[in-house]
């Protein structure tokens, strides 16, 4: 009698771990290529600075990486509000991504109302560049001052 619900148990277990394991796998569902379109890069700063060539650039190399074009879209003003809006204003797809700066962090303390939370309307995906400010000092026989500077030293001081 023990032997006979050994075996039920056994075959029981391997019924149950092969519905388990059917369960569990999936036919292979063909997913579209990312990107099947056009990529927006939407930048909150002029045509022409640094940001605006960093963003070019990685945007042409993502066009040939990637085989679809990326381009980028200048929305200068309001300290980036304006190319935050329109990046939380568009569909959450990957297809329009934004290039933001911490000036888009400092906008909370700014404004009393935005209309987007930076840290829930946003993801990171990767930061593209750091900078770090130093200033260099050159040690010249000239004058550090700009002749715009300072007023010019008197020649014949009154006394």
């Amino acid at each position: 009698m023990a032997s006979i619900v050994r075996a039920r148990f056994r075959l029981s277990s391997l019924v149950f771990a092969f519905c388990a394991l059917a369960a569990t796998q999936h036919p292979a569902r063909a997913q579209a290529k990312y990107p099947d379109r056009s990529v927006r890069i939407v930048l909150p700063f002029a045509a022409g600075g640094v940001a605006d060539i960093t963003a070019r650039v990685v945007a042409e190399k993502l066009s040939e990486k990637l085989g679809q074009r990326f381009y980028v879209e200048n929305q200068a003003g309001a300290g980036g509000i304006v190319a935050a809006r329109t990046v939380t204003s568009s569909p959450p797809d990957g297809y329009t991504l934004a290039l933001l700066s911490n000036g888009t962090a400092v906008s909370v303390s700014l404004f009393r109302k935005l209309p987007f939370d930076p840290l829930k309307d946003f993801r990171r995906s990767r930061a593209l560049a750091s900078s770090t400010s130093s200033s260099l000092r050159a040690r010249t026989p000239h004058s550090s001052r700009s002749p715009m500077s300072s007023p010019p030293p008197r020649q014949n001081p009154v006394r």
